[in-house]
């Protein structure tokens, strides 16, 4: 879906988590309906424009339909009658966590990891011709392209968005094995570093005596929150290599036409059976009026 929408020509620089609201949205929305009832291309320019609000982006309707490069007059009605139902489809929970600002923070507290652990190293990554900021903005680059085509799966519906960014995170290490991500995933996020282990026992034995302290949460256990993780990215790593990507868009596929053909007409604004519903519901209105 994201790869559709950002292949549409717009002047309109819209914010990445724009998409990340929408295409979940498109996938809610598809585990109550069907395809054969309610077109995907309908839908998911509906999702667009509420995930537009949602995500305090506001475009306004003919705005938003003036991108549309044709049919703009028969995709205003649509996005128009649409708009209602699908917030009622997805129960009106529109605020979407998107993996994107996740990855941000990610990044840099691995840029500044490196930094303390390298130093001003001759030899180390962050020092190749490039200063922190670069790094910060060419991880942070590659890796919103990653979460974008990562979208086409269901982890934005199954993976928590801090774990969807951290296995992008994780996915960008196998590229730049300079960075030890793996390393500064179990030893800094998880706490696995000796040094952090020393600190938090030194911190648990400078209270008092007489203190009554909580029973220990062995979940909290450093040793045990990496091992819980990396099932949770062992998990998603299996959820991409099964999955088949669609990297460049093509014409008009045997699928896409079958689906034409097959839809239901009462949701079709084009056909006969729809005009002849409508008529006959806008006719029971007349009468409550």
């Amino acid at each position: 879906m994201i790869l559709v929408l950002q292949n549409h020509p717009c002047d309109i620089t819209i914010r990445v988590n724009v998409y990340g609201f929408a295409a979940t949205y498109f996938k809610r929305f598809y585990l109550n309906h069907s395809v054969m009832d309610f077109y995907p291309r309908d839908i998911m320019l509906t999702c667009l424009y509420v995930a537009c609000k949602a995500a305090d982006f506001p475009i306004g309707l003919q705005t938003f339909i003036s991108h549309i490069p044709r049919n703009q007059e028969r995709y205003s009605y649509l996005v128009l009658n649409s708009e209602l139902f699908l917030m009622e489809s997805l129960g009106y929970d529109l605020w979407v966590y998107t993996p994107y600002q996740a990855l941000t923070g990610f990044v840099i507290d691995l840029v500044a990891y490196q930094r303390r652990i390298c130093g001003a190293r001759s030899d180390s990554y962050l020092l190749e011709n490039r200063s922190d900021a670069q790094l910060v903005d060419e991880l942070c680059k590659d890796g919103v392209n990653l979460i974008n085509l990562w979208y086409q799966t269901d982890l934005c519906l199954t993976a928590h968005p801090s774990q969807f960014a951290l296995a992008v995170l994780v996915e960008l290490g196998h590229t730049r094995p300079q960075l030890d991500v793996e390393v500064f995933v179990r030893d800094e996020l998880c706490g696995c570093d000796p040094v952090q282990k020393f600190k938090q026992h030194s911190e648990e034995d400078d209270g008092d005596e007489g203190d009554i302290k909580p029973k220990k949460d062995t979940k909290c256990d450093p040793d045990t929150r990496w091992q819980e993780l990396s099932s949770r990215l062992d998990f998603i790593r299996q959820t991409v290599d099964e999955f088949q990507f669609i990297t460049e868009l093509g014409p008009v596929g045997e699928e896409e036409v079958i689906l034409d053909e097959c839809r239901n007409p009462l949701y079709n604004i084009e056909s006969d059976e729809y005009a002849q519903a409508k008529s006959k519901a806008d006719s029971l209105m007349a009468t409550l009026e």
